[in-house]
């Protein structure tokens, strides 16, 4: 019960509250879509014959969803046990997280970071990228670099 001055209703609009406080209830799209990118930061250092001493991954996913109603997804990953020191948007469900690694949620409509993470060394990963340096001096003269 609203109390109040005159001309103040005793009943709360209804059409815009949901018990999901970061997704309005009714909403609706001609076109459903969800994107959802990876977006990583690859910090790497690499000795003289490639082969790598340390590597660190910080990443972010990163999502753009305009779904109907009130979806409910959900996102696994190949393994979850090299993300560290992870945080997670409010919409996502902690518990199902800690007990079976899946990322289960209600999205909010439009942007916004869904989890943020950190790979680190101590994890064997495959860096993506391969660097190979070359550095060349002609007697005295001026150098060569070459990364390729």
């Amino acid at each position: 019960m609203v109390t109040g001055k005159e001309g103040v209703s005793s009943v709360l609009p209804g059409s815009q509250l949901s018990n999901v406080p970061w997704r309005r209830q009714g909403v609706k799209y001609a076109n459903n879509e969800a994107y959802f990118d990876c977006v990583e930061d690859v910090d790497v250092i690499i000795d003289a014959n490639g082969n790598v001493v340390s590597a660190e991954i910080h990443g972010n996913i990163n999502c753009n969803v305009h779904l109907s109603g009130m979806p409910d997804l959900s996102m696994s990953f190949i393994n979850p046990r090299l993300l560290d020191d992870v945080s997670f948007h409010p919409c996502v469900r902690l518990k199902r997280w800690e007990s079976e690694k899946v990322l289960s949620f209600i999205p909010p409509d439009g942007n916004f970071v869904l989890m943020s993470y950190h790979i680190s060394s101590q994890n064997q990963v495959a860096i993506p990228v391969y660097v190979r340096a070359m550095i060349n001096f002609n007697d005295g003269q001026i150098g060569k670099v070459d990364i390729t």
